[in-house]
């Protein structure tokens, strides 16, 4: 898959441009939102909260993070939180399906987010329900965020992994839409690190070897238990995962809504963005203050390793903080929520 991405590539630059990619493709997300706004108003604008999930997880994945943070002291400060699923993961998928383009870029979905904060997201915080299908905005209001941004929201965005990269890049060219970027394990991974090729390779080839159907849910969640990878899972991050990362066949089956080429795909299309967002780092805005949530060294201490991780949470100074979160790997979110959320 390295070498068809850069044939694409070398062909599009030795005719001087690139193809577009004109598809209609859809971005389904899920909204969690405070119903005592209006009895208990914040007395300054009170916190936004955009989640981004990692290659291979769906936006659900989330919940049980989401639950230990509006339990803690600092969720009351919460008025609501955005959790979507990329165009080739979850429900995305399934709208999506047979339009997806092989070659996307994780900067594709940098674009997505930027294109949501910019033209969808409502102006302020309601306790209502909303369309299912968000209208556009107008452009006084668009105009008005491209120059200051938000002007009743706080956002904060908090991603991992693969979206960490792609949250960091709309926060590079736009910082004005955000207040605060939690960075869980991102894949920002410096270009020459001997690790980050073998890495993608290695996280592409199991998600091609990865059982991706099955007879039911009961027999997928007992799957998942013995599984190396998803064993160490929280049990109700595993539960999520078997509810609401699969779907029904009309054959009866029980299978994954992102399709496990999609997820290889993926990792083989991230050398680019994650090595660019590393080089990008020392430059985001010093006004956003950022939070570093990193796995235990003694399981590796992440994607780049322990030296790696150790360099990566201090190439941009000022407001910034880091923490490891003790027995966790890479996938700290779904092994380790409550501690994510605290």
């Amino acid at each position: 898959m390295w070498g068809w991405r850069k044939d694409f590539e070398d062909a599009g630059r030795a005719r001087g441009k690139f193809d577009y990619y004109e598809r209609r493709l859809w971005l389904v997300i899920n909204r969690y939102v405070r119903k005592d706004l209006a009895e208990s108003p914040h007395k300054t604008k009170g916190l936004t909260l955009l989640f981004g999930h990692a290659t291979g997880v769906n936006k659900e994945a989330w919940e049980p993070t989401i639950m230990s943070l509006l339990k803690s002291r600092a969720g009351q400060d919460v008025e609501e939180i955005w959790v979507w699923d990329s165009v080739d993961s979850g429900d995305s998928a399934l709208l999506n399906a047979g339009r997806l383009n092989q070659l996307s870029d994780w900067y594709d979905t940098a674009r997505d987010i930027a294109h949501f904060l910019f033209h969808y997201m409502p102006s302020g915080v309601v306790s209502d329900g909303l369309p299912v299908h968000l209208p556009r905005i107008p452009v006084a209001e668009f105009n008005s965020r491209i120059n200051r941004g938000f002007s009743e929201r706080k956002i904060v965005a908090i991603s991992h992994s693969f979206s960490g990269a792609a949250v960091g890049r709309v926060c590079s060219s736009y910082p004005q839409l955000f207040t605060a970027m939690v960075f869980i394990d991102p894949a920002m991974i410096k270009h020459d690190l001997p690790v980050l090729k073998p890495s993608l390779n290695h996280m592409a080839q199991g998600a091609f070897a990865r059982e991706g159907i099955w007879k039911s849910r009961d027999e997928a969640l007992a799957s998942l238990q013995k599984s190396l990878f998803y064993g160490v899972w929280h049990p109700d991050a595993r539960k999520l995962y078997v509810e609401c990362a699969m779907y029904p066949t009309e054959w009866g089956t029980i299978k994954l809504k992102m399709h496990p080429v999609w997820e290889a795909l993926s990792y083989t299309n991230g050398k680019e963005p994650s090595g660019d967002m590393y080089e990008r780092l020392p430059s985001l805005d010093g006004k956003i203050y950022i939070k570093w949530i990193m796995p235990d060294p003694k399981t590796g201490g992440g994607l780049g390793g322990n030296e790696a991780s150790k360099l990566l949470v201090k190439r941009r100074p000022g407001r910034t903080s880091n923490v490891n979160i003790l027995g966790a790997g890479h996938m700290i979110p779904q092994e380790k929520p409550k501690e994510v959320g605290e």
